[in-house]
């Protein structure tokens, strides 16, 4: 599963007068939500669309058998073992951590304390990014400053606003679910 930013390369193959002359296909920019759509939330190959930073789609002219093909282009990191689960942060975000780890040997499962400790980590990164958009807001920032400068004490891990994974299929973990857990 990817979990960062990624770049998606699209062509279509598709009859010339059928997408001219006729209504047959749709316009191009349909194509692009659909795939979209499908690549997107559990059984997908990403979370959310947001995580598309740049889209490239076009056609080229095939007598019969329309179909297409597509390339995403991600940094080697971006991308997590599933299963996952989104688990929300200080900052009100939802972050994927997976239930397995790559090791040496291949996949391994991640204990439910390792899976806390990260948990954790990335909840201090979150509350640190929290307080230091405030005080730069408060100190007469403006909301654009005070994020950009926030990106310096932010996880590399992308975080997704509920609204964007509530019906992506992946467990949501609750702030307070997670913290509450023995041993915390």
């Amino acid at each position: 599963m990817f979990v960062g930013e990624i770049s998606l390369r699209v062509v279509l193959y598709l009859d010339e007068q059928k997408m001219l002359e006729t209504p047959s296909y749709g316009d191009i920019d349909n194509h692009a939500k659909q795939l979209l759509d499908t690549i997107k939330g559990h059984g997908g190959l990403l979370i959310d669309d947001c995580q598309v930073q740049h889209i490239d789609i076009s056609w080229i002219d095939v007598p019969y058998g329309a179909h297409f093909e597509m390339a995403i282009k991600a940094s080697p990191d971006d991308f997590m073992a599933l299963p996952l689960r989104l688990y929300e942060m200080p900052d009100g975000l939802y972050y994927p951590l997976s239930d397995q780890a790559w090791t040496i040997e291949g996949l391994k499962p991640v204990s439910a304390e390792q899976t806390l400790a990260l948990a954790h980590a990335l909840a201090d990164m979150t509350k640190r990014k929290r307080t230091l958009r405030h005080d730069l807001r408060q100190a007469g920032l403006s909301q654009f400053r005070a994020f950009q400068h926030g990106k310096y004490v932010s996880p590399i891990l992308m975080g997704f606003h509920r609204t964007r994974v509530e019906q992506s299929g992946f467990e949501l973990v609750a702030l307070k679910a997670w913290t509450m857990t023995v041993g915390n």
